[in-house]
């Protein structure tokens, strides 16, 4: 009995120690993203947009959650300028960007809820494929500078977006 009260014992402490760092790493997102400067501390400026470039892989859902937490979506392409600057920040690197056909094969929307017919694209050639009739999530190839369709439980690094700066700055006007 003493050896599972042990056990558990270390069991909770090596709980409490990663709940430490989650909600350090939090925290530290959170603060950087309140700064001076218009977008925060580790976030990148674009036009209208701030964009934070999340290094640590999770699957397409828990990306899309991340963001959404702090007010942003995962980044939504616009145009060959956005693309580029995006793929300019980390060379060969797999990121998630909020453009899926989770909810019906063949038919991509943008989490943002931008119309995907009229935005500029980037397809890998032959993709999307939807291979194995397992992939709705799409990935951005920094390398390559082009999108490809992967299974969304893939664990990749990603983008979270905000334009609320845009959006208070016509409120205030």
């Amino acid at each position: 009995m003493t050896f599972f009260v042990s056990l558990v014992k270390k069991l909770q402490d090596a709980i409490e120690k990663d709940r430490g760092n989650v909600y350090g790493k939090l925290s530290d997102f959170e603060s950087n993203r309140s700064s001076d400067s218009p977008c925060g501390a580790k976030w990148l400026a674009l036009n209208d947009s701030c964009y934070y470039f999340v290094l640590k892989p999770m699957d397409w859902f828990s990306s899309k959650k991340f963001c959404a937490n702090y007010k942003a979506t995962l980044v939504v392409i616009n145009s060959e300028e956005e693309q580029e600057f995006i793929t300019e920040q980390h060379n060969s690197k797999l990121f998630w960007i909020g453009l899926s056909d989770t909810e019906e094969e063949g038919n991509y929307k943008w989490e943002d809820g931008t119309n995907f017919t009229t935005t500029t694209t980037f397809w890998r050639t032959g993709q999307p494929d939807d291979y194995n009739d397992n992939e709705d999530c799409i990935a951005l190839d920094t390398e390559k500078g082009t999108w490809n369709d992967a299974p969304c439980n893939d664990k990749y690094f990603f983008i979270c977006e905000n334009t609320t700066l845009l959006l208070d700055d016509i409120n205030m006007q």
